[in-house]
């Protein structure tokens, strides 16, 4: 990988340590941790409000971290630039208010559907 990041095949990739993120008081990360092998698949889930958004800006560079290290290949990442991370690999895409046929009448346009007025059957 670019910017001296060598990762081997048993390496852990991503590893987290002790990672929070406070926000005037609030601490929406405390102590969080992880250890991410190749080839290893992880999902985060958690209720509204439980940090998930708050974990992958932290990670991805979008929020600095309050605390704890964060590596990717050995290599400490906490506090880069976004571009700096997408640079060596870890990138995130951020959700849209788009909504696919979010109105009545863009499905009938689309579908071709109608729908009958007043007494027409």
């Amino acid at each position: 990988m670019s910017d001296g990041v060598v990762i081997g095949e048993a390496d852990v990739v991503l590893s987290a340590s002790g990672v929070g993120r406070a926000f005037r008081g609030l601490q929406a990360l405390s102590d969080y941790g992880v250890e991410l092998q190749r080839g290893e698949i992880l999902g985060v889930i958690g209720p509204n409000g439980a940090g998930k958004s708050t974990l992958f800006n932290v990670i991805t560079g979008f929020l600095p971290p309050t605390s704890g290290q964060i590596t990717f290949g050995g290599r400490q990442i906490a506090g880069r630039a976004p571009h700096r991370i997408a640079a060596i690999g870890i990138a995130r895409k951020f959700k849209t208010g788009h909504r696919i046929l979010s109105t009545f009448r863009e499905r009938q346009r689309l579908t071709g559907e109608t729908v009958p007025y007043g007494n027409e059957q």
